[in-house]
């Protein structure tokens, strides 16, 4: 069976799912649009904003992307467990529209829409890409010890103990750091 894209993806869902998409990914400008002008439009607006997203993952959330488009080549679905992803990451991906999920009493599985697969196999492959989510590991290994140490701390706190302490080898703005923060 032929993998489907991710507007025959969008087009099963309600028009409620999408406007949670939508939401997710915070896009305005669209919300008056009927079901299939919708689709389209969030599934242009997935597509460029994909890889912006995705420099903000985990080494492990990639990890997982990977592990399912490689598996999904052999089925067209992916038997998953929350060994393979934590729930966090994985319903994060299913509310913006990058994984089509299944999630009840007999079974936990995937897929990925083959558009979004192939544009995510590229984007990963990029040497700036690997680089960017390792040094996401690092930053966030950073921000768990502050908030282990000093308990709760805002935002702009976190930012300034980045800013003092941490050994930056290319500088972040607080804007991409919250992003990082929010995403893991």
């Amino acid at each position: 069976m032929q993998q489907q894209n991710l507007k025959d993806f969008l087009a099963t869902l309600t028009k409620n799912e999408l406007t949670e998409i939508r939401q997710y990914w915070q896009f305005g400008g669209i919300s008056q649009l009927n079901k299939a002008e919708l689709i389209d439009a969030l599934a242009e607006r997935i597509k460029a904003q994909l890889k912006d997203w995705l420099q903000y993952q985990l080494p492990r959330n990639i990890k997982f992307l990977e592990k399912v488009i490689e598996a999904q080549t052999k089925n067209e679905r992916v038997d998953v467990s929350f060994r393979d992803v934590l729930p966090e990451a994985l319903y994060n991906f299913y509310y913006r529209g990058i994984l089509d999920l299944i999630d009840d009493e007999e079974e936990t599985s995937v897929r990925i829409p083959a558009d979004i697969a192939e544009q995510i196999e590229e984007i990963v492959n990029q040497s700036e890409f690997k680089k960017q989510i390792k040094e996401n590991k690092e930053i966030i290994t950073f921000v768990s010890g502050l908030l282990v140490y000093y308990g709760a701390l805002g935002g702009r706190e976190i930012y300034d103990f980045y800013e003092k302490y941490y050994d930056i080898k290319e500088d972040i703005d607080y804007l991409d750091l919250r992003n990082l923060i929010d995403e893991t």
